[in-house]
């Protein structure tokens, strides 16, 4: 390592106290909708990107219901649909099952799904 390197345990050490103070962040986050000084409530859009399909589900679809469930507008962006999830499977048709997974989770979730990448064949 050269000297103005991270050593190994500072880098575990700065990064424990950054994730401590996301958490402590996050538990006050804005679920319930807020009333502006105007009597206005006031809802937020809620976005979140997963490079791969079931990537937002499994990593926080518990705070994607819960602001949902507030009623904010959430939408879930899938980078790619999954063509090389299922091995063994033609790429469109891989496509067109982790697609349609998706879209039954956001329904589920109250979310609307988004896809960045398009497939390679109509998935209809």
């Amino acid at each position: 390592m050269q000297n103005g390197d991270l050593a190994r345990r500072e880098f575990v050490t700065r990064s424990v106290a950054v994730a401590s103070s996301a958490l402590l962040s996050a538990a006050t986050l804005p679920l319930a909708a807020a009333e502006s000084d105007t009597g206005v409530t006031r809802k937020v859009k809620i976005v979140c990107v997963g490079g791969h399909p079931d990537d937002p589900e499994s990593g926080c679809a518990g705070t994607l219901v819960r602001y949902s469930a507030a009623g904010h507008s959430v939408t879930v962006i899938y980078l790619t649909r999954g063509e090389r999830g299922i091995h063994d499977t033609a790429l469109e048709e891989a496509a067109r099952i982790r697609s349609a997974e998706c879209e039954a989770a956001c329904k589920i979730m109250g979310a609307n799904p988004a896809f960045l990448a398009r497939s390679t064949a109509p998935l209809s």
